[in-house]
């Protein structure tokens, strides 16, 4: 019995022994066989990325190929309205606050001329200007300009001016020099204000030959027939007129731009001057002196001219529209001053402007636009 005990305890120590082992070699097969898969998993995963990196590199590599006649057209042609709006007017471009030269601090540019009625001007150099004044060389009153842009900060602008006026004749001499001054500032994209001032020395010696006058200053002047012939009878002969004036002119102006082409300008000027000699005043061969006065002439501008008092002020102002075209620029409009009519020097005036940087860009977008249409219009939309 106690045999038999002992044989089964030792039968059952082998089992459990069996079965451990047993158990054993199944753990370390699996884990054999999983670290086999995951190896055999990583190898895959790498070909595969090793494959779809090279047919992303042959795609990139590829060309892209298109063809035009599969694609939809999104318009067949621009119609007349379309290329109308798209045309590059004056009235549509951007305002160009640089433009106005006559009552600002600014300059035509480089090579840019303008002919006018009341002046004419070129731009010699980068901000610098030459011209002259029309209506006073018709009438036999040469005269010269100079402007520079000496100073552009920013919206501020500031220029210094120059002025000489000759009268040459047998019977008169008249010599003018003036020196001043611009300031403009862009207060907005398209309003600015403008300040200017000028000192000037006037000298005249002899007295004209009123018979030999410029028609048109004659009547300029409104003299009379009898306030003509009177001042000549006594003083044409007889007198030796010498003046020594100085005047200080300041001016301001405002111009408001709707665009390129349109825009309002104000100004206003004021003139104070101071006269030696007050009056015309002639010695008879007889001893007797003759003197006219300022009071005694009815002619504001004959006043101005050879008469004045020792101490005036003169002074205008005038609201114009102006119409800039792509040459041509035309100004009109109307104001009050004292010399009567003299503020139409600055309200009535038509220029033609040739050259310069910013219309050539503009004639070169013109001539595109053209093109463009010309191209639109023989069907190159459709090719």
């Amino acid at each position: 019995m106690l045999l038999f005990l002992l044989t089964s305890l030792s039968l059952a120590q082998e089992t459990t022994s069996t079965d451990s082992t047993d158990d054993t070699e199944t753990s370390d097969t699996k884990t054999d066989t999983d670290t086999s898969s995951d190896e055999t998993s990583e190898a895959s995963a790498a070909e595969k990325d090793t494959d779809e990196s090279s047919t992303t590199s042959e795609t990139a590599n590829k060309p892209i190929e298109i063809d035009v006649n599969e694609a939809d057209s999104l318009d067949t042609q621009l119609s007349k309205a379309q290329l109308k709006w798209l045309r590059p007017s004056r009235g549509k471009l951007p305002q160009n606050p640089y433009q106005h030269t006559d009552f600002t601090a600014y300059t035509l540019e480089w090579g840019e001329i303008q002919l006018g009625l009341n002046q004419n001007s070129i731009g010699i150099l980068p901000r610098t200007q030459i011209g002259t004044q029309v209506p006073l060389n018709i009438i036999g009153i040469y005269n010269a300009n100079i402007k520079v842009n000496a100073l552009r900060a920013g919206p501020f602008d500031l220029a210094i001016t120059g002025n000489y006026l000759t009268l040459p004749s047998e019977d008169i001499s008249v010599q003018y020099y003036g020196v001043g001054g611009y300031g403009s500032l862009r207060v907005l994209d398209n309003w600015s204000v403008h300040a200017g001032g000028q000192y000037a020395n006037l000298n005249i010696t002899g007295f004209p030959s009123l018979k030999n006058l410029n028609g048109i200053l004659v009547w300029a002047t409104g003299l009379d027939e009898v306030e003509l012939n009177n001042i000549t009878d006594q003083f044409e002969e007889l007198a030796n007129y010498e003046r020594q004036q100085t005047m200080l002119t300041a001016k301001l102006a405002t111009d408001i731009r709707l665009n390129r082409r349109d825009s309002f300008i104000l100004q206003g000027s004021m003139v104070t001057s101071q006269s030696q000699d007050a009056g015309l005043s002639a010695t008879l061969p007889d001893g007797t002196e003759i003197t006219i006065g300022s009071d005694e002439i009815s002619s504001p501008l004959f006043q101005s001219l050879f008469v004045p008092k020792e101490q005036q002020t003169n002074f205008s102002t005038s609201l114009a529209y102006q119409a800039s075209f792509k040459r041509a620029y035309l100004r009109l409009g109307w104001g009050y001053s004292t010399i009567p009519y003299s503020f139409l020097l600055q309200t009535i005036d038509f220029t033609w402007r040739l050259g310069g940087k910013t219309k050539r860009r503009a004639n070169n977008m013109q001539k595109i636009w053209e093109l463009n249409k010309k191209s639109l219009e023989s069907g190159g939309d459709k090719k």
